[in-house]
């Protein structure tokens, strides 16, 4: 018996020839089984886009849909439409949202609760040890600590 060509979507093997892969590749069923595939790992938003602008699918409702991902209705209902617009817009405000300064000190600072300020662990930035015997360092070139930032007050540019 020769060698045979396993498709990982359809979960199905045949014949290794050309003739056989390219007849299955082409077939309704292995479409199908791709395309389920690939829609576990769609974006929520690119999914919201493409659902809303299709019409609910009636066989779907009624358990007698037989055409899957590749229906050209919708089957997800409005109450699943609205929940994934909440979660697309929820997704995107966090994204937009920037930490204030002053979580992120204070996040940072837990981290080191323990240490003394002065202990040399507690140093962000550590110049390289051959440039540390040299008097009067550029500011850029100081070691920077945390207790510097901790009463910074951030102006709008230009002003």
């Amino acid at each position: 018996m020769g060698k045979r060509y396993h498709c990982e979507f359809c979960d199905k093997s045949f014949r290794n020839n050309a003739a056989s892969i390219k007849k299955h590749q082409s077939s309704l069923y292995h479409e199908r089984a791709r395309q389920e595939h690939y829609a576990q790992f769609k974006d929520p938003e690119v999914i919201l886009r493409e659902e809303s602008q299709k019409k609910s699918c009636t066989r779907f409702m009624s358990g007698e849909c037989q055409f899957g991902v590749l229906c050209r209705f919708s089957h997800y209902s409005p109450a699943q439409l609205h929940a994934m617009q909440i979660q697309v817009f929820e997704e995107k405000r966090r994204k937009n949202e920037e930490p204030s300064l002053a979580s992120w000190l204070q996040k940072r600072s837990t981290k080191q609760v323990s240490k003394p300020e002065n202990d040399v662990s507690s140093v962000v930035f550590a110049p390289p040890t051959s440039i540390s015997c040299i008097p009067n360092l550029p500011p850029s070139l100081q070691p920077v600590l945390i207790k510097d930032f901790a009463n910074y007050q951030p102006q709008s540019w230009g002003s």
